[in-house]
């Protein structure tokens, strides 16, 4: 009986494991499907087919501001950790990247 609990319990731990990780999403914005590491969240008019835009941003050359269509980007500072990159839209919507 005892190894039956024990075959039990490493199988539920291991399919414990075996669980996506689940990102907890920002208050009233909608989760995207985001690559890995990183999860994408939109609200107002910005929509999950907007997240090109985040893909397109230089981290590593590029100016802190960067425009593209009709979205303005900007990297976040240490404080804002975990949230790396806000995009706004000039019609109201916003594109989050955050780590996860």
């Amino acid at each position: 009986m005892q190894t039956l609990r024990v075959i039990l319990v490493v199988i539920a731990l291991g399919a414990a494991g075996m669980a996506a990780p689940v990102a907890a999403a920002i208050p009233g914005y909608t989760p995207c499907p985001s690559p890995p590491g990183q999860q994408y969240e939109v609200m107002g008019g910005a929509t999950c087919e907007d997240s090109w835009v985040a893909q397109s941003y230089d981290y590593d050359d590029g100016p802190k501001y960067q425009e593209f269509a009709n979205f303005t980007c900007y990297s976040s500072t240490a404080e804002q950790k975990p949230i790396l990159l806000t995009c706004v839209s000039d019609t109201g919507g916003e594109l989050v990247v955050s780590a996860v």
